[in-house]
């Protein structure tokens, strides 16, 4: 038996050991805290307050299933420890298992009504699981419960922003900073309201405020590199993105930002080396994840399909099968692939039927900063017995990553959409320069001059050019005005549209939108144009429609429909003539 000195001298040696691991614990010092506990779980298996630590800093570190036994045993121990069961929850939310985790905190709520915590875990594990309305009925709980929480009123705010209620939240946000200005989780809950709501200069704003009373303030940081990059000044928000890491070197949340800004900017191998550093340092972060997964999509190999059906006015009708691929034996190295196969025919008077397909490979490499250049070779082919129609293709384009971009081209091609076009067996070679300009969000300007010889019953000269401007509005509109211009040396009778002038005006009006793995995308364009000098000038109209579904990041299944009155019609004698297009397409990428 121990002795009254041995057993005092023992309990002081425990409560000294729980001491130790509890000021480890609570200066965030968890791997002596982990240390700590794990000897007082040793000595005392029914310790529930080292069970309890224990159990959670498993699951701080990834390690899900020690800490569900862990909890477990605890709950085995003490059956009535709410907030055990609700941290519990709390782990099998962090794992996926979000449907379980939130019936095993309705149990708890069944028995405590008015549990906050309880409450709160459910309000966190809807919003994940993508129920908005389930979670702010869930908050309304607790804001009843505890009214004068600030807390509850920011989660609500938080809410209504990822529901898109910007109005109703930015009321929430500024009733909570006229009762305390300074209360930095509100401003930067409404800083993310503002990014959202695509304001993004007043977000830009509020993060440099908060930066001017603390430079090192990293949620601040990240919001003004975010507002940057989606505003478009990708070379800025680089910086911005690294400045950040530069206080923080561990940050995964700004090596998450940074990697999705090299990724916009075209860079996806120096992308995929600071996502790489990102899972590295939290491998379980749902973000470093996702935005891996969209790396990977574009340094993977690749597959795609498309099926194509077109038909217009002047009787053609043209069906396309073609396929492509793509592999990179380094991430700053590609070789591509494409195939087509294309049945032609043309009713009529003079009924024609052809075929046709091709092939060709490219090699596309890249250097930092996102200089890109590609060299490919292949084939075009008609009839049988007809030699084939070599194809060549030189490129090489600035980085993306600068407002002021340029891609320098050469090619040579079969031109073969209609079957007079394969009867003839006619080729192009073509040199153009195309730029973009993007002076200051939302404004964009692109355009390209071009210059191609027509190879058919003899050469014929074509000089082409194209200006863009368009302005992105609010939502998912942007608009624009596009000019478009060409003139051929020649008019021949080789199938192709070779007037000595041709010219197209357009206001185009485009609407893109997401909704979950959807996309939707329409392009209206009305416009006047004149075919040959000296004739009048005629309406024109062109319309686009796409639906699209993402299956993984950048895998996708979809379908379009264009139709169009101009740009590509050929020349008729009577004055009333208009030209129509029509065109189907089924695609696969994956």
């Amino acid at each position: 038996m121990l002795g009254c000195g041995s057993l005092l001298s023992l309990l002081g040696t425990t409560a000294r050991a729980q001491t130790s691991a509890d000021e480890a614990w609570r200066r965030g010092d968890l791997i002596q805290a982990e240390r700590l506990y794990s000897a007082r779980l040793a000595a005392d298996s029914t310790d529930q307050r080292a069970l309890h630590r224990l159990a959670l800093m498993r699951g701080w570190d990834g390690r899900y299933a020690e800490s569900v036994a862990l909890f477990d045993h605890l709950l085995r121990i003490a059956p009535d420890n709410v907030e055990a069961t609700v941290d519990r929850a709390r782990i099998l939310a962090w794992r996926g298992d979000l449907r379980v985790a939130i019936a095993e905190l309705d149990e708890v709520l069944a028995s405590h009504p008015t549990y906050v915590a309880a409450l709160r875990a459910r309000v966190e594990f809807e919003s994940w699981a993508g129920e908005l309305g389930a979670a702010l009925a869930t908050n309304e709980l607790i804001i009843a419960i505890t009214p004068d929480d600030p807390r509850a009123h920011r989660e609500h705010a938080r809410l209504l922003t990822y529901s898109a209620r910007y109005d109703a939240a930015a009321a929430i946000y500024d009733s909570l900073l006229g009762a305390d200005p300074a209360d930095e989780a509100a401003l930067l809950g409404l800083g993310q309201l503002l990014l959202w709501s695509g304001r993004l200069d007043s977000a830009n704003a509020l993060y440099a405020g908060l930066l001017e009373r603390n430079p090192s303030h990293l949620e601040a940081l990240r919001g003004r590199a975010r507002a940057t990059a989606w505003r478009g000044d990708l070379i800025t928000a680089e910086a911005r993105w690294r400045h950040a890491l530069t206080v923080v070197p561990a940050d995964v949340g700004a090596r998450v930002g940074l990697a999705q800004t090299l990724r916009w900017q075209g860079r996806e191998a120096a992308a995929l080396t600071v996502i790489q550093q990102a899972i590295a340092l939290e491998p379980s972060n749902k973000e470093a994840r996702t935005e891996m997964s969209w790396i990977r999509s574009a340094v993977a190999p690749r597959t795609g399909m498309s099926l194509l059906y077109e038909n217009d006015s002047d009787g053609n009708r043209m069906f396309t099968l073609a396929v492509r691929g793509a592999w990179r034996p380094h991430p700053r190295a590609e070789v591509r692939g494409e195939a087509y196969r294309r049945g032609a025919d043309r009713g009529g008077a003079a009924p024609l039927e052809r075929s046709a397909g091709g092939a060709i490979v490219t090699v596309w490499g890249q250097i930092e900063p996102g200089w890109n250049a590609a060299l490919g070779a292949g084939a075009s082919g008609g009839s049988a017995g007809t030699d084939p129609i070599g194809t060549a293709r030189v490129e090489v384009a600035s980085p993306g990553r600068y407002p002021i971009g340029v891609t320098l081209g050469a090619s040579r091609n079969a031109i073969d959409e209609t079957a007079a076009l394969i009867a003839n067996r006619i080729a192009v070679n073509e040199v153009a320069l195309a730029a973009r300009y993007a002076p200051a969000p939302p404004w964009s300007v692109g355009g390209n001059v071009s210059r191609a010889v027509f190879h058919g019953s003899e050469s014929n000269r074509r000089l082409a050019g194209r200006l863009v401007v368009s302005r992105r509005l609010a939502g998912p509109w942007t608009v624009g005005v596009s000019l478009r211009s060409l003139w051929f040396e020649k008019n021949l009778a080789d199938g192709y549209f070779d007037p000595d002038f041709y010219g197209l005006a357009e206001i185009t009006t485009r609407w893109l939108r997401r909704y979950g793995r959807w996309s939707l995308h329409a392009d209206v364009a009305p416009g006047l144009q004149q075919a040959g000098r000296g004739t009048s000038v005629k309406g024109a109209f062109r319309a686009f429609a796409h639906a699209g579904l993402t299956i993984l990041p950048g895998r996708e299944l979809g379908i379009s429909g264009t139709y169009a009155s101009a740009g590509i019609q050929s020349v008729a004698a009577s004055a009333d003539y208009q030209y129509r297009a029509l065109g189907l397409v089924g695609s696969w990428r994956f």
